[in-house]
């Protein structure tokens, strides 16, 4: 029986990414909604955290210190609140965020063209992507991350192909490690 040579096959090989290009804006509105969604997911120990003691003390009969907890965990939220209305409202701080931006996604990455300038963010070098308070997050840092929102995309019709250029394109993350 004689077995036939096939081509090799490649395990890590991604289907190319299909052609998409469309502006996209970010609202003052929008960017606070994701900053406050961001900034809780980081804090999302804290709660639980501040509760626990907060219900111990109660369950002691420590009455002063479980409100104290509460007043911590209030503390908490309006601090993160106000920490998203002070960045989103900034002039310095949210100038570029709020540009318009014209993004061309294809098998290199994604291309932009603003005010600032124009580049490329090769595929590679986003990490991880999610949808948030209907924005895309494309992660290229830990923290670092570009906004795409969701309503930009319905526009050109290419949510579905933008979703299949990320699922095709950027690697799956792994349980076991942060990216």
């Amino acid at each position: 029986m004689e077995l036939s040579s096939a081509a090799p096959v490649q395990l890590d090989a991604r289907p190319a990414a299909p052609f998409i290009e469309f502006e996209s804006s970010v609202t003052r509105a929008g960017y606070r909604r994701v900053l406050i969604r961001v900034a809780l997911r980081r804090l999302r120990w804290a709660l639980p955290f501040l509760a626990f003691f907060g219900f111990a003390a109660l369950g002691g009969g420590d009455s002063d210190m479980a409100w104290f907890w509460l007043a911590m965990g209030v503390g908490t939220m309006l601090i993160v609140y106000a920490y998203a209305l002070w960045v989103s409202g900034s002039p310095s701080a949210s100038r570029k965020a709020l540009e318009p931006v014209r993004y061309r996604a294809d098998t290199e990455g994604l291309h932009y063209e603003s005010a600032d300038g124009y580049g490329l963010i090769e595929w590679s070098q986003v990490r991880r992507w999610e949808v948030a308070a209907d924005h895309y997050l494309l992660y290229v840092g830990a923290a670092t991350y570009l906004l795409v929102p969701v309503q930009d995309l319905a526009v050109v019709d290419g949510r579905d192909g933008f979703e299949s250029a990320l699922r095709a394109c950027v690697a799956p993350r792994r349980w076991w490690r942060r990216r």
